[in-house]
């Protein structure tokens, strides 16, 4: 008899952790233009999306011993904390200045 396959296959985690990444990034960017940190600390949902596809990625990746998933899902894993980290840098710059 055949298997039937009842985990449904991962397809687009790693470039949704990119995607979320960049849109992140762009974020930070034009919040630092505008000087709105506040505004910024509201789109923690783009940092959970980020960081919720780079995880779903990560373990697909390691399941099926893909290296090509892995690498992109690392890339988006470090384009999350990057901009992540500009957002708290920018944060601590506008409360001390």
């Amino acid at each position: 008899m055949d298997e039937i396959n009842r985990e449904p296959e991962l397809k687009g985690a790693d470039g949704a952790a990119i995607v979320f990444g960049l849109i992140n990034l762009a974020f930070v960017g034009l919040f630092f233009l505008l000087k709105k940190v506040f505004l910024g600390a509201g789109f923690a949902l783009f940092f959970m999306l980020g960081f919720y596809s780079v995880c779903q990625a990560i373990k697909y990746g390691i399941k099926e011993k893909n290296m090509k998933y892995l690498g992109m899902s690392m890339l988006g894993l470090i384009l999350n904390i990057v901009s992540l980290g500009l957002l708290i840098l920018l944060i601590i710059r506008t409360f001390t200045v």
